[in-house]
């Protein structure tokens, strides 16, 4: 609901919804119909919902602002300082924003995943390895885990949902709802609680996702997933309200469906 640009001049522009003072923290409320700049010396931006985030040239971290956030025990705007001894990200490697998530809720339940370049340690103590995904799923009861995955690169979050691809193949943890997860298994071993007492099987420990042919890519949406295929179809899997899945349908589906794309005339 907001756009962000990085400028060649290092500068950060955005605009669009700033409900959550995620266009410009100094004006929370109205919509930004023009772009205005947002931050200085920046060498990547990431906008997701209600939330930016940047990554600083300056060598002293990552900060973000916006939707009210603190998967990392961190006050909004959330910043990193060189001195606080917290990893620099490489969020470029994935696409998307250094903390993938957000808090939806507003009590410090998000799912959220982080990638460090050098090893390290979370606010916590969880060690961070260099290069591996480290995850926390929101509302487990666990504590963040490093993922038993290597050479990952796509990493996409929202909700209660992070898939990702690796030299195996497309994974998923967190929520299973209605199939989400995308193995086509009903029970996981695990709960996880909604904040209005409702509990959802899931997974904190990555499942795989069979598809026909090598993934290229996969993004999540909400309850839902998507897979780029090397044939150029697309398969999804999960939510299917108001036709998510594309497949002429109205049915949920634990397993990816391909999605049925128009034919060039």
């Amino acid at each position: 609901n907001h756009a962000c640009v990085l400028n060649s001049d290092r500068s950060v522009t955005c605009w669009w919804s700033n409900l959550s003072g995620q266009v410009d923290r100094t004006d929370t409320g109205d919509d930004i119909l023009g772009p205005r700049v947002a931050e200085q010396n920046v060498d990547e931006v990431f906008a997701v919902d209600s939330l930016t985030c940047v990554n600083r040239a300056d060598g002293r971290g990552t900060t973000c602002w916006g939707s009210p956030f603190e998967p990392l025990g961190n006050e909004y705007p959330m910043s990193y300082e060189e001195d606080d001894e917290v990893p620099r990200a490489i969020a470029q490697s994935f696409g998307s924003t250094t903390i993938l998530s957000w808090d939806e809720y507003g009590d410090g339940g998000s799912s959220w995943c982080v990638v460090t370049e050098e090893n390290g340690e979370l606010y916590d103590g969880t060690p961070a390895p260099a290069g591996r995904p480290v995850c926390s799923v929101a509302r487990s009861g666990e504590r963040p885990q490093t993922l038993e995955r290597h050479n990952v690169t796509v990493l996409s979050t929202r909700d209660n949902l992070t898939c990702g691809l690796d030299d195996t193949g497309v994974f998923c943890l967190g929520w299973n709802v209605v199939g989400s997860l995308g193995d086509g298994l009903e029970d996981h071993g695990h709960r996880c609680r909604h904040p209005g007492g409702t509990e959802y099987d899931c997974s904190v420990a990555p499942v795989s996702v069979e598809l026909p042919q090598r993934p290229i890519d996969v993004e999540v949406g909400h309850s839902f997933a998507c897979a780029a295929l090397i044939d150029d179809s697309i398969h999804c899997w999960g939510s299917n309200y108001g036709g998510n899945l594309g497949n002429g349908t109205d049915q949920h589906s634990p397993i990816p469906v391909r999605v049925e794309l128009p034919t060039a005339s």
